[in-house]
């Protein structure tokens, strides 16, 4: 898949490596044999937009999964609506994962691969998909929702979700951290590294930066 039009994109995570970057533009129809739609909240709208784009034939061979996550309004009707063959709904990611990982291995060659939601939810999709040995290049994303964070600490290695402050408190062994720039693709997370190590006693400001 040609990725050129996603230069200078903000929504274009750098990674450690070619292979950890996550692109995300707008979900457009490709061609294929079967379609795999995977929408968290404010994602449901992404794909009534995608909708608008495509015939009820797109549908026929189209598996579309919804996870909620407490977002209001809830879009499942208005999904459902679009009389896809397959529909699935989960009330959290967590919920959702053992069925991706079915739905995964059971895609044939020809399949294609649509991620709507916030970059968390892109990312773990993309770790599963990766992990079944589907190219997240040959999948489209489209972030919608908050643009919080994903993190792992890299000195307890536990992982936090929706961080939105720079720096932020490990929840798990309470070091300061910075929030870095690069993303691990397969740890589906951004580095948070200790940002006092020298002098635990200096306090950065705290900003609210992934809102």
């Amino acid at each position: 898949m040609d990725n050129s039009h996603l230069a200078g994109n903000d929504d274009y995570i750098e990674g450690e490596e070619r292979f950890s970057q996550i692109p995300c533009s707008t979900l457009e129809p490709m061609d294929g044999t079967c379609h795999i739609i995977l929408a968290q909240g404010e994602g449901a709208l992404a794909v009534l937009d995608l909708a608008k784009k495509t015939s009820s034939d797109f549908w026929q061979k189209t598996h579309l999964a919804y996870v909620p996550d407490n977002i209001e309004p809830n879009r499942t009707s208005q999904l459902q609506d679009l009389n896809p063959r397959w529909f699935y709904e989960w009330p959290t990611l967590d919920a959702a994962l053992p069925h991706v990982r079915e739905i995964f291995a059971n895609s044939k060659q020809g399949s294609r691969l649509y991620v709507t939601g916030t970059h968390s939810f892109i990312g773990i999709i993309f770790q599963q998909a990766h992990n079944a040995g589907i190219d997240p290049y040959e999948a489209l994303a489209e972030r919608r929702g908050p643009k919080t964070r994903r993190i792992q600490c890299v000195h307890c290695k536990g992982f936090m979700d929706n961080v939105a402050t720079q720096p932020v408190t490990c929840s798990h062994c309470g070091v300061l951290l910075l929030v870095r720039g690069h993303y691990s693709r397969r740890l589906a997370a951004y580095q948070g590294v200790c940002i006092n190590a020298e002098d635990t006693s200096e306090i950065p400001e705290t900003k609210e930066l992934f809102s």
